[in-house]
C-alpha cells in the first residue's frame, strides 16, 4: 500500500500533516499542449488533468477588462464633455445620454441628484471656473460595474488647479449611476 494511503488510515499528528500536504505540491509541468498548466504532483484523480488552464484564463481576463475599459473610457470621456460644456441645451443633453435618471453625484464640496441636479451642480463650478476645463489624466479602471479615473481641472494657461479621483457605478444601461469624487490637490484659495 502506498505511504500516503497508509498515512491517511490514521489521524495525523501535525508535523505529519504538513509532510503529507508539502509532498503534494503543486508544481509546474510542461508538456505537450500544457505548457501553462498547473498540476498537482502525483495525485491519482488529477495526474493528467490540468488544475488550472492559466492560458485560457490569462486571455479571457484580458479581452473582459480590455472590453469593459473601452466602454467605460467611451463613458468617462463623454462625462467630461458635459463638465466642460459651457451651452446648456448641450450639456443637459449629455447628462440625459450618460447619467441614469436617479443618478447621484458626491464629493466633498457638492452634490448632485438626479440629471437636474447634476446639470445645477456643474453649471455653479463652470460659473466658479469661467474658461477652465477638466481633463482625465489616468487610464480608466473597471470591472463589472464599478471604474475609476483621476482628472485635472486645468486653466486657460494649462495648470491643474485642483486634482481628484472619482469612483462610479454603471446601470444595466450602461450609463452611470453614481459617481462619488475625491479631492486629490487643491490649492487653499479654492476652496
Amino acid at each position: 500500500m502506498a505511504d500516503h494511503v497508509r498515512r491517511a488510515e490514521r489521524p495525523l499528528a501535525r508535523s505529519d500533516r504538513r509532510d503529507f500536504l508539502t509532498s503534494y505540491v503543486i508544481d509546474r509541468r510542461r508538456g505537450a499542449g500544457d505548457d501553462d498548466c498547473t498540476r498537482i504532483r502525483n495525485t491519482p484523480r488529477s495526474r493528467h488533468r490540468p488544475l488550472i488552464d492559466t492560458r485560457s484564463l490569462a486571455m479571457n481576463t484580458a479581452q473582459s477588462a480590455s472590453s469593459a475599459s473601452s466602454v467605460h473610457a467611451d463613458l468617462i470621456d463623454r462625462y467630461f464633455d458635459a463638465w466642460n460644456e459651457p451651452d446648456v441645451a448641450r450639456r443637459r443633453a449629455l447628462i440625459d445620454a450618460i447619467y441614469a435618471s436617479d443618478a447621484a453625484y458626491r464629493d466633498p464640496l457638492m452634490a448632485g441628484d438626479g440629471h437636474a441636479g447634476i446639470d445645477a451642480m456643474i453649471a455653479a463650478v463652470q460659473e466658479r471656473f469661467p474658461a477652465f476645463r477638466f481633463r482625465r489624466t489616468t487610464d480608466v479602471d473597471g470591472f463589472g460595474q464599478h471604474l475609476r479615473f483621476s482628472w485635472a481641472l486645468v486653466s486657460p494657461d494649462g495648470a491643474a488647479i485642483v486634482k481628484g479621483s472619482d469612483f462610479g457605478t454603471v446601470d444595466a444601461s450602461g450609463r452611470l449611476a453614481s459617481v462619488t469624487g475625491f479631492i486629490d490637490e487643491m490649492p487653499a484659495a479654492a476652496s
